[in-house]
Order: C-alpha cells, then structure tokens, then sequence
C-alpha cells in the first residue's frame, strides 16, 4: 500500500483553492482512517478510528507526538479540563433499567503528556439493533459540559453531559457529527450532508432536558462530507475521513 499523506487545504465558500502535501516523504504521520480532531490551545490532536491511535501535531500539520488509546473505534475528540476527552464507539456491556434496555459506552479522559486514561464516564444508551462501530460519533465542549453526538434517528442524537458530576442529559433534535466551538457558538459537521452549521441549546423553564436547533441560515457549505472538526482561534481545521484528509478553512471565522 502506498503511503497516505495529510494535506493541508485552503477553502473558498464552494470550492478548493489551494492544495499542498504538508508532510515530506518520510514523515512518520500517515493516517488510515482520520476521524475526530481538536485544538487545545496550543496543538491539534487527530484520531484514528481504525488503529486506535492520537497524534498531536503543529498548525503546519506536523507531528510532534502519538500515542495507542487500545479502545476500539476511536472517533470524536475534544479538549476540556487540561485533558483530551475521546468516545469510544463500542459497547462493553448493556443493562436494564426505566423499563428500556440499554447499552453502556464510555468517554475517556486522556492525559495528554502519555496517552493514559485518567477519567472516564459511562453512557447509556437506549439499544436500536445499530451494530458497533456506527454509533456513537462525536464529542465537543461547551460550557464547561461535554456534548455527544450519536446516531438516535428522529429522536435523541446528543448528549449534554456533566464532567464534574457525571449527569447526562438527552438532546433532541439536531443531527450532529463532530462538534467544536467558533467564537462562543457550539457548531457541527451535520450527519449525511456536506455543510457546517450552529447549534442552540434551549434550557427551558419547565422540564427536564434541553432541546437544540439548527442555524441552517448561518450555514458553511464545504462541498464535501466530513467528521470532525477544531478551531485554533482563527481558523477552522475539518477531517475529510473519506480522502484522508485535514483540511484548513480560512474565511468562517
């Protein structure tokens, strides 16, 4: 197999710009299959869904470290309390409960020094006969909580959780990927289309759980299906899983 290098790309609103290979032949970062990536404020960090692994890189793109996870189905990753928070799309275990069956995932923390799972919270979800690995897909950071994203159907496809405290609550009814924040607006890679678009969360005044919406006239089409994606404080940087490819984008800002 040949090798697969990461490029970086420059996007108008509808089409590409410009396109060049970032990484020189012999550079040990060659991804099989990229899925979730974000910025902690100095650094990108990249996961691979199919290897299990995390590679921390520079803006140039360029890898400064990597570390095995040994979870399988690696997918979304986001930042929040000085750790890396990834999920794991595979079931270990299920349980019954509130008259519905459930299985349970996990999100880890992750310390970013060694790769070591420093923290974890379990997550049940109601089963819906959807196999391992093309469940649960994205995770961002918002507000000091942590956002889920997994694939409910027409119902419930996020999750609001809790860090300090575990508790986790079911968002109806946007339809998100990858998430990540854009100057203190929660946005997503949408599930089964080609654009980015925000997110409002609803805390109503009566009732359990918040809602959210999307901002479709705010909407960023890439002209390309995506999973994840970061902002560096200027710059928006989205994963092409399909083309194995970290694309940079310059004018949503």
């Amino acid at each position: 197999m040949g090798k697969i290098f990461v490029f970086i790309c420059l996007i108008s609103l509808f089409s590409l710009v410009t396109c060049k290979n970032s990484l020189p032949p012999g550079n040990p970062y060659e991804p099989v299959s990229p899925w979730g990536i974000t910025y902690d404020g100095e650094n990108l960090w990249v996961t691979d869904d199919s290897l299990s692994m995390i590679y921390k890189l520079d803006l140039e793109l360029n890898l400064e470290d990597s570390f095995a996870v040994f979870k399988p189905y690696i997918r979304g990753i986001t930042f929040l309390n000085d750790r890396l928070w990834i999920v794991s799309d595979s079931s270990v275990g299920d349980s019954i409960g509130d008259f519905f069956h459930y299985d349970k995932y996990y999100s880890y923390g992750i310390d970013r020094s060694n790769g070591t799972i420093i923290d974890s919270i379990p997550i049940l979800i109601p089963q819906s006969g959807i196999p391992d690995g093309n469940f649960l897909w994205g995770i961002g950071s918002f507000n000091s909580n942590l956002y889920i994203s997994y694939n409910g159907g027409y119902g419930d496809c996020m999750l609001e959780v809790n860090q300090q405290t575990g508790e986790i609550k079911r968002l109806c009814c946007a339809h998100p990927l990858g998430l990540t924040v854009i100057n203190d607006t929660l946005w997503c890679v949408r599930y089964g289309s080609t654009v980015l678009v925000p997110i409002v969360i609803s805390y109503p005044d009566v009732g359990p759980s918040p809602s959210t919406s999307e901002i479709f006239s705010l909407r960023y089409e890439l002209g390309f299906h995506a999973t994840d994606l970061a902002f560096d404080g200027e710059d928006v940087w989205v994963v092409d899983s399909n083309s194995s490819l970290i694309r940079k984008i310059t004018d949503l800002r």
